[in-house]
């Protein structure tokens, strides 16, 4: 998500190594995983914990296959070339990562019978900012995300239960981000309108003077020519 963010090729290149030493460690995990329990398999204590230990080293091979996967993933964009994603884009990319922790939230209050109306929000915000991000509509969208973050501000002052807070300080901190990205984007439309209105004035006035001397230039151009072509017939 971090190199998502950044436009820069370095940032992929620290994610490659970090990647490719995690994706290392669990295939060598999964390898002494795999070892401990087929030597542990032929004594008593070990039989009644061997189910156990097959789910564990079933949730250590997806996470070997998924680091692998997201080796090769980053392998691909870095010998391609390299696309610098736009403001919008970026803002889609954190809320995406901040929707999942929003019904996480709630399904943990429901279970635990403790939900408020204050952790609603993001459901609905989340959406509406994931599909109007490249609408234009920029004082609407940080707008809501100026909504969200004083409905999650309220609702970390309500909630008591550790996991929730910590997903609420999460989708704050991603809420936060995403009107820092595109607040900057808006104030670089606006220079750049200015920059576009300050400068047409000057290329019409260069244009128009441009066209008068080549109006006051055409006839002695006209001129020359005949006188030309006149000693070439004589």
């Amino acid at each position: 998500m971090i190199c998502s963010l950044l436009p820069f090729k370095s940032s992929w290149v620290v994610a490659f190594c970090g990647q490719i030493v995690a994706t290392i460690l669990n295939i060598s995990a999964l390898s002494l995983a795999l070892i401990a329990t087929w030597r542990c398999k032929d004594q008593v204590g070990c039989v009644q914990t061997m189910p156990f230990s097959i789910v564990v080293l079933f949730f250590t091979l997806l996470v070997a296959i998924f680091d692998t996967l997201q080796t090769w993933s980053i392998y691909q964009i870095l010998s391609g070339p390299m696309i610098i994603t736009s403001a919008p884009q970026r803002t889609r990319i954190l809320f995406a990562w901040a929707f999942p922790f929003a019904y996480l939230i709630n399904f943990t209050l429901m279970f635990n019978s403790q939900w408020t109306p204050l952790v609603t929000p993001h459901l609905v915000g989340d959406t509406l900012i994931i599909l109007m991000a490249n609408s234009g509509e920029s004082v609407i969208l940080i707008t809501v995300m100026m909504t969200l973050v004083v409905f999650d501000v309220l609702a970390a002052m309500a909630i008591i239960d550790s996991l929730v807070l910590k997903a609420i300080y999460v989708q704050i901190a991603l809420t936060l981000g995403g009107i820092f990205i595109y607040f900057g984007a808006v104030q670089m439309k606006q220079k750049d309108l200015e920059y576009t209105e300050s400068t047409v004035p000057i290329k019409m006035e260069q244009q128009d003077f441009e066209y008068a001397g080549s109006k006051m230039s055409g006839p002695t151009l006209v001129k020359r020519n005949k006188k030309k072509s006149k000693k070439l017939h004589f």
